[in-house]
């Protein structure tokens, strides 16, 4: 537990799909839970209304607009004070009108209030987040030149940051209503053979797992998350013509042959979480929803983020040789990444309890970590003394 609550401002931008929020939204209520007070600063809050529909009613967690100008200091719940902590998520750069505000003092109390600047990375199992976890780094322009921030990174190893356990400590904010739990998780259709959600952005090879499911001679329930999979999913089923006749395709359930398709509503983190956990097989993107995989302790295959230069090939081959996976859930991973054009490996049963067996092991092993919640209230509480 820290050694005081602090007060930490979190800054976020929302590029365009969520998941920097999804954590930033995470890490808060996980610091909240340890005592302390939160400030998030967000550029778009709006995918919180379904992210976290009770995010206004959280205590001592304030969800605030992006600083534009000099009136928004006046309107903090906190009647704004100088926090012991800023952190920088994901890259964001801090707006000069906060820093400003911050480094202007408004009382003596205020101007012996000590505060530390944190630059908190992505996730990644390459080997540089070892060595620069922690370091400090100068601030060269700006209002703030001549300060530095620190490098926080969020990992794998005892040498980083952790991750964001599955429950933060102590008490839970916010938790699955038993009817979400139904309508949105663990309703599936009682003669599936198979259960297999997918989160994800335009992978190539979804035509392949497609035509796959629909031919594996199982029933299948396939769940599809709301936004870019299911647009995708939608013209694939379109374009391909696997849809029949008497079908629609704007229908929120469509059956083909042996194969149940459910287009989902936006999911909060309960939900998606309860998503998880009931499928037997979940395809997921990005860094907040792959952290949640891990926690599932289901098979899963992990979308990166694809990047114009190919560097996430580099990043997704680490996290895979870190925790040595079998031979045929690398081929996936290439395959769905789009390093590899061939098609999928066979999902049979055999396969998928290879799976599961290595994805079992891996919960138990970062279970073991500690939480980078936990090491960002322990680095704060050194940085106070």
């Amino acid at each position: 537990m820290p050694q005081a609550p602090f007060l930490w401002d979190i800054f976020c931008q929302v590029i365009d799909n969520h998941g920097d929020l999804g954590v930033c939204w995470r890490l808060s209520q996980h610091l909240v839970s340890l005592g302390h007070r939160v400030r998030l600063y967000v550029d778009d809050s709006t995918a919180l209304a379904w992210m976290a529909p009770h995010h206004q009613n959280a205590a001592h967690l304030s969800v605030l607009d992006w600083p534009r100008d000099a009136s928004w200091a006046h309107q903090d719940a906190y009647s704004w004070q100088r926090p012991q902590c800023v952190v920088e998520a994901f890259g964001c750069e801090i707006p000069n009108v906060y820093l400003h505000v911050l480094l202007t003092p408004s009382t003596d109390y205020e101007l012996s209030t000590r505060w530390t600047w944190i630059n908190l990375e992505y996730l990644s199992a390459e080997d540089y987040p070892e060595r620069m976890h922690t370091l400090a780094c100068p601030v060269l322009s700006g209002p703030a030149k001549g300060l530095k921030k620190w490098f926080f990174y969020p990992g794998f190893t005892s040498s980083t940051g952790g991750l964001l356990k599955k429950n933060w400590p102590g008490q839970l904010l916010e938790t699955p209503s038993q009817e979400m739990r139904q309508a949105l998780a663990l309703k599936w259709t009682e003669e599936a053979d198979l259960r297999v959600f997918v989160f994800s952005y335009e992978p190539l090879a979804l035509k392949d797992l497609l035509l796959q499911l629909l031919q594996s001679g199982k029933w299948v329930h396939l769940k599809v998350s709301a936004g870019r999979s299911t647009t995708f999913t939608r013209a694939l089923l379109q374009a391909d013509e696997l849809m029949g006749p008497e079908a629609n395709i704007q229908e929120a359930r469509v059956q083909l042959k042996t194969l149940t398709l459910d287009f989902l509503d936006h999911v909060d983190h309960a939900g998606f979480d309860a998503l998880l956990q009931s499928s037997d097989l979940n395809f997921v993107r990005g860094e907040d929803s792959w952290v949640r995989a891990i926690w599932a302790n289901k098979p899963f295959v992990w979308q990166i983020y694809p990047q114009d230069d190919g560097i996430h090939f580099k990043k997704m081959s680490a996290f895979l040789n870190l925790f040595d996976a079998p031979s045929s859930l690398k081929q996936a991973y290439l395959i769905w990444n789009g390093f590899d054009r061939s098609n999928l490996p066979q999902m049979n049963e055999q396969t998928l309890q290879e799976w599961a067996q290595w994805c079992q092991r891996l919960c138990v092993q970062l279970q073991t970590r500690a939480d980078l919640a936990v090491q960002l209230s322990e680095f704060l509480s050194l940085k106070q003394q």
